[in-house]
Protein backbone atom coordinates (compact mmCIF):
# COMPACT_ATOMS: atom_id res chain seq x y z
CA UNK A 1 0.00 0.00 0.00
CA UNK A 2 1.26 3.45 -0.80
CA UNK A 3 0.34 6.65 1.72
CA UNK A 4 -1.38 9.43 -0.87
CA UNK A 5 -2.70 13.04 -0.09
CA UNK A 6 -5.31 14.08 -2.67
CA UNK A 7 -4.64 17.84 -1.93
CA UNK A 8 -3.12 19.59 1.02
CA UNK A 9 -5.29 21.13 4.00
CA UNK A 10 -6.69 18.56 5.73
CA UNK A 11 -5.77 14.95 7.32
CA UNK A 12 -8.82 13.67 6.04
CA UNK A 13 -7.51 14.07 2.60
CA UNK A 14 -4.82 10.68 3.05
CA UNK A 15 -5.65 7.72 1.40
CA UNK A 16 -3.94 4.07 1.29
CA UNK A 17 -3.98 3.32 -2.41
CA UNK A 18 -2.44 0.06 -3.89
CA UNK A 19 1.14 0.48 -5.14
CA UNK A 20 1.78 -0.41 -8.48
CA UNK A 21 4.19 -3.38 -8.92
CA UNK A 22 7.37 -1.71 -9.06
CA UNK A 23 10.00 -4.60 -9.76
CA UNK A 24 13.08 -3.62 -11.25
CA UNK A 25 16.46 -4.96 -11.00
CA UNK A 26 18.18 -3.14 -8.09
CA UNK A 27 21.47 -1.57 -8.70
CA UNK A 28 24.89 -2.86 -6.59
CA UNK A 29 24.44 -1.72 -3.09
CA UNK A 30 20.44 -1.16 -3.27
CA UNK A 31 18.26 -3.64 -1.02
CA UNK A 32 14.99 -4.29 -1.38
CA UNK A 33 12.77 -3.93 2.03
CA UNK A 34 9.66 -4.70 3.31
CA UNK A 35 8.24 -2.21 4.73
CA UNK A 36 6.58 -3.62 8.29
CA UNK A 37 5.94 0.14 9.43
CA UNK A 38 5.83 3.88 8.02
CA UNK A 39 6.21 7.13 10.02
CA UNK A 40 4.13 9.87 9.92
CA UNK A 41 6.35 13.22 11.78
CA UNK A 42 5.58 16.62 12.72
CA UNK A 43 7.01 17.67 9.51
CA UNK A 44 4.68 15.20 7.59
CA UNK A 45 1.52 17.19 9.49
CA UNK A 46 2.62 20.49 8.80
CA UNK A 47 3.05 19.30 4.78
CA UNK A 48 -0.84 17.50 5.05
CA UNK A 49 -1.98 20.73 6.44
CA UNK A 50 -0.64 22.74 3.53
CA UNK A 51 1.51 24.73 6.40
CA UNK A 52 5.13 23.83 5.95
CA UNK A 53 7.30 26.31 3.68
CA UNK A 54 8.07 24.80 -0.12
CA UNK A 55 7.94 20.91 -1.22
CA UNK A 56 8.77 18.29 1.35
CA UNK A 57 7.79 15.31 -0.86
CA UNK A 58 5.78 13.11 0.30
CA UNK A 59 4.45 12.20 3.39
CA UNK A 60 5.40 8.88 5.46
CA UNK A 61 8.77 8.06 4.17
CA UNK A 62 10.36 6.93 7.47
CA UNK A 63 10.07 3.20 7.26
CA UNK A 64 11.74 0.04 8.94
CA UNK A 65 11.36 -3.55 8.11
CA UNK A 66 13.59 -6.23 6.51
CA UNK A 67 15.59 -6.89 4.00
CA UNK A 68 13.79 -9.39 1.35
CA UNK A 69 16.91 -9.01 -1.62
CA UNK A 70 20.41 -7.36 -2.30
CA UNK A 71 21.70 -6.25 -5.93
CA UNK A 72 23.54 -7.91 -8.11
CA UNK A 73 26.36 -6.91 -6.32
CA UNK A 74 25.04 -9.49 -3.53
CA UNK A 75 24.53 -8.02 -0.19
CA UNK A 76 28.39 -7.93 0.51
CA UNK A 77 28.06 -5.03 -1.66
CA UNK A 78 25.30 -3.20 0.40
CA UNK A 79 26.59 -3.79 3.96
CA UNK A 80 23.24 -5.84 4.53
CA UNK A 81 21.84 -9.04 4.47
CA UNK A 82 18.71 -10.25 4.07
CA UNK A 83 16.84 -10.92 7.16
CA UNK A 84 18.31 -7.74 8.44
CA UNK A 85 15.88 -5.72 10.10
CA UNK A 86 16.40 -1.84 8.77
CA UNK A 87 15.29 1.54 9.26
CA UNK A 88 15.75 4.56 7.29
CA UNK A 89 13.63 7.49 5.16
CA UNK A 90 12.78 5.98 1.31
CA UNK A 91 11.22 7.26 -1.22
CA UNK A 92 7.59 6.51 -2.97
Amino acid sequence: LRLDMSSRGSLTNLRLTPQTNRQRNLADSEVEVRVAAVGLNFRDVLNIMGLYPGDPGDPGSDCSGTVINCGAGGCVESSFSCADRVFGIVPG
